[in-house]
């Protein structure tokens, strides 16, 4: 069976299909979509007929029928696994959560160019460690520097980065997430 068959019956049998599943749910709306994911999975379903037997496909409306009824159960598993409520819940959380780290985003590329104002012996070795990754023994190997001291300038220029955020932009956090932030006024600007 080729893709035109299995279209040709799906035009066909549209409408018969759409009927039958409107008549078994309580959201007719949700027919469209049921009926667009059967097509889909017929569509698969036919390449691995055909690849793993020589009998192929006898009846296509029985098929499709079938296809359909399946994807109506699978629906219905799912329904009571998460009702829609639940669902809705749970889509506004991630939607919430995608707002949250668009802020958190749009912040950490301020960063950067913070920590390259710091004063140099400062800037460098935290731009080598929490920008490009280096461990504290390569920063102190690359610098000549001892361990004690490359934690030591790491922990004064996270104290600087962080003093020269706050002096520049409002920021709310949430659990090390920034959730907002406004660049302050200058005096200049009030």
């Amino acid at each position: 069976m080729d893709k035109t068959q299995i279209e040709h019956a799906y035009s066909t049998l549209k409408q018969n299909l759409i009927k039958y599943l409107q008549s078994r749910l309580d959201d007719p709306s949700i027919a469209e979509d049921i009926i667009h994911d059967a097509f889909i999975k017929a569509l698969m379903q036919d390449r691995k007929v055909e690849l793993n037997t020589s009998m192929g496909i006898q009846n296509v409306n029985a098929w499709l029928y079938a296809i359909v009824k399946n994807v109506l159960t699978d629906h219905y598993r799912y329904s009571a696994k998460f009702p829609r409520t639940e669902i809705s819940k749970i889509v506004n959380e991630r939607v919430e959560e995608e707002d949250d780290f668009e802020a958190h985003a749009l912040f950490s590329t301020c960063l950067r160019p913070f920590a390259e104002s710091l004063d140099n012996k400062y800037s460098q070795v935290l731009i080598l460690k929490d920008f490009e990754g280096l461990t504290i023994a390569e920063i102190a190997k690359r610098k000549s520097l001892s361990v004690s001291a490359v934690k030591s300038r790491l922990v004064r220029s996270r104290q600087q980065l962080k003093s020269a955020l706050v002096n520049c932009c409002d920021i709310e956090t949430s659990s090390g997430i920034v959730k907002d932030f406004k660049i302050k006024k200058t005096k200049n600007e009030d």
